[in-house]
């Protein structure tokens, strides 16, 4: 053979890609790219599937993106007085009764926080310093 023969030859027949079975809804949370015959085993989006959700869907088998975290969050600490034993998710909003004599509350605000420290702080060094 020299460089100028075709080097290629039909033989008549192709090669023909063997089907692969699997899921090939692209919706399907267990979506296969690789699969070309659907074999009904998809999994379509159902329910919120997260944990932390408040519309936590406990039989849903693939999550649809629409949780939310809002209607059960707001304060879950049994000692607070807003306390909601039906709520999930804490948010930070507790709020706690203060005795009245409450020595800590510099500024008898009924909360005792960084504002009071600041108080106290000023005091003791405007009464304290040399």
């Amino acid at each position: 053979m020299n460089g100028s023969e075709d080097t290629n030859h039909d033989l008549g027949f192709s090669v023909c890609a063997v089907p692969t079975p699997g899921r090939t809804n692209t919706l399907a949370c267990n979506y296969n790219p690789s699969a070309s015959i659907d074999d009904g085993s998809c999994i379509l989006p159902d329910g919120c599937s997260n944990i932390s959700a408040c519309n936590l869907d406990l039989i849903a088998a693939c999550d649809d993106g629409n949780c939310e975290y809002t209607t059960c969050a707001r304060c879950t600490y049994p000692d607070a007085t807003n306390y909601d034993l039906a709520l999930t998710l804490d948010d930070g909003s507790c709020l706690f009764e203060m005795p009245a004599d409450c020595q800590s509350d510099f500024n008898d605000d009924h909360i005792v926080n960084a504002a009071d420290l600041l108080f106290f702080l000023g005091t003791f060094r405007s009464t304290s310093a040399p």
